[in-house]
């Protein structure tokens, strides 16, 4: 799907000045950066461009207005400043005269963070390219710059200004961690999966739904294990209450909404790929208890799957030949419902198959359970994965494919 993407790598960058969009939104706590391997990530990007003589400013995000973790990127710079020295300057302004001025000044091999682009309301509408080309910001950067790079694999599901207005008015190009991904993703999972195993938890059920449906069409695919919060609307869809906290939960947050649609995909497998707990963790009191799906509905949320369950799970990720996990399987983060994520992870991480982790609890999860090193990729983006894995086309990559500045475009 993204065989003919131009990289920044078969570009000479020495002096010129790029604008590069990474995405380094990272989980923060009381003001502290909890896991910040985003940024390192994405610094070594920068590192990279500042190698090759290039004049360098850095665009990102963090968190969401009305969010305790929209912030400023200042902290950011500081776990950057680590990977570079002092080769990186923050810079408190998105494209007013203070980061006009700080780019204007740069020297190859110099680079420069800006705030945070959501500060700038426009940033949060999702339009296409040639509208966001218009917008204050990109009419306000492009004039400065000689080429956008794209790295920002986790947010390209979305048509922001930052994202996709340059490619309008700049020659584009995809950065080192976003060539990453769409090699693994577009190219190994998509196009060399043999007996994939998905394992679909977490609480993103409208993205699970999408490669739900794809999956269930697939040849190369044989199952998709279910856990979390999706693995609760498929109970739902099935016939089975899971009683009154849970159902409060899913119609709180919307999520019941999804029940119809899960229960036509559970009538469209045919081959019984779709994997749905046999047995659940109850939380009562903080104490797990597990029941069989059969003894639903209880007056205690479910918190996890429940151990017939991890049994069967961990034997198909056993016998599969690629294994892609997104999402926990409960609320891992209470002691005693950590069971099913760790289980399932480490049996990833031991297994023969290619394995794939995306989204940021999952990674947490991995990182907390030592399964990480044992992943043969972990991607920086949930949502992103997800929807390329289920054969959407991503508006940020599809915006440099089509890029009219580009060499033959």
């Amino acid at each position: 799907m993204y065989d003919d993407l131009p990289f920044v790598e078969d570009v000479d960058l020495e002096g010129l000045s790029v604008v590069l969009r990474v995405d380094i939104n990272s989980s923060i706590v009381d003001g502290r950066i909890e896991d910040d391997e985003r940024i390192r990530r994405h610094a070594k990007t920068v590192a990279a461009l500042l190698d090759e003589g290039a004049k360098v400013a850095v665009l990102a995000h963090q968190g969401r207005p009305g969010d305790p973790d929209f912030t400023t990127l200042e902290p950011h710079h500081e776990v950057m400043s680590e990977v570079l020295g002092d080769g990186i300057e923050y810079v408190p302004d998105v494209f007013g005269p203070a980061a006009k001025e700080a780019i204007r000044s740069l020297k190859p091999g110099e680079a420069v963070l800006l705030e945070n682009v959501r500060f700038y309301s426009e940033e949060r509408m999702n339009r296409e390219p040639e509208w966001h080309a218009q917008r204050h910001l990109v009419r306000n950067l492009a004039p400065l710059f000689d080429v956008f790079v794209n790295d920002a694999f986790a947010a390209a599901h979305r048509s922001n200004a930052s994202l996709v207005g340059f490619t309008r008015r700049l020659p584009s190009y995809v950065g080192h961690v976003m060539k990453r991904e769409v090699e693994v993703l577009d190219g190994k999972v998509r196009k060399e999966m043999e007996d994939g195993v998905f394992v679909l938890g977490g609480s993103k059920v409208g993205d699970a739904m999408r490669v739900i449906a794809r999956a269930v069409e697939m040849d190369n695919v044989k199952r998709i294990l279910l856990g979390g919060l999706v693995a609760n609307v498929f109970l739902w869809a099935e016939g089975i209450d899971p009683g009154r906290p849970t159902r409060k939960y899913l119609r709180d947050k919307g999520y019941a909404d999804y029940v119809d649609d899960a229960r036509e995909l559970l009538e469209e497998d045919e081959e019984g790929k779709i994997m749905v707990p046999k047995d659940v963790a109850l939380n009562d009191g903080g104490r797990r208890v597990e029941v069989p799906v059969e003894e639903l509905p209880s007056d205690h949320p479910i918190f996890d799957i429940g151990s017939e369950t991890i049994e069967e799970y961990v034997a198909e990720i056993e016998s599969a030949g690629m294994v892609i996990a997104n999402g926990p399987m409960g609320v891992y983060e209470e002691g005693g419902f950590e069971k099913g994520t760790y289980e399932v992870l480490n049996a990833m991480a031991n297994s023969d198959a290619f394995t794939v982790i995306g989204g940021g609890h999952i990674i947490a999860a991995a990182k907390a359970c030592g399964a990480y090193e044992g992943m043969d990729h972990v991607s920086t983006g949930g949502g992103s994965m997800l929807r390329l894995l289920a054969g959407e086309r991503l508006p940020a990559l599809e915006a440099i494919r089509t890029c009219p500045l580009n060499e033959g475009g």
